[in-house]
């Protein structure tokens, strides 16, 4: 029965793999063509899973994406939400920051009454 489970759980971990390995295939692939790198390789540099405690009003993950993905080329970012209908598509606003404890992601706000206020995203590894 222990090598069942044993078994059972290697075979889930390498679908798991697979699939993020497949996810940042294509999301690498989506980030070169719209950063335009041409012969500078996309790396994907951040990917993140939503968890079951992420809430909707997660500004990483907004109301309904899945996963969180940052690519990079020739000193440009770009971030992408991944659905759960398996599309990826742009995130709004400029990575300002990848790092060793995750991303920062910045977006220009209307200018009000009260000035000009920014908002930032920051999402942990």
């Amino acid at each position: 029965m222990k090598t069942s489970i044993a078994v059972a759980f290697v075979l889930l971990a390498g679908c798991a793999t697979s699939k993020v390995a497949a996810d940042k295939s294509t999301i690498a692939k989506l980030g070169g063509e719209d950063l335009a790198c041409g012969t500078a390789k996309a790396d994907v540099v951040y990917y993140g899973l939503r968890g079951a405690d992420i809430p909707v009003t997660s500004p990483c993950f907004g109301e309904k994406a899945q996963a969180l993905a940052v690519v990079e080329c020739a000193g440009k970012r770009k971030a992408y939400w991944k659905y759960a209908e398996g599309n990826w598509e742009a995130r709004p606003g400029e990575v300002t920051v990848v790092d060793a404890n995750g991303i920062e992601i910045s977006l220009a706000a209307a200018d009000t009454a009260s000035g000009s206020i920014d908002a930032v995203a920051r999402c942990a590894r």
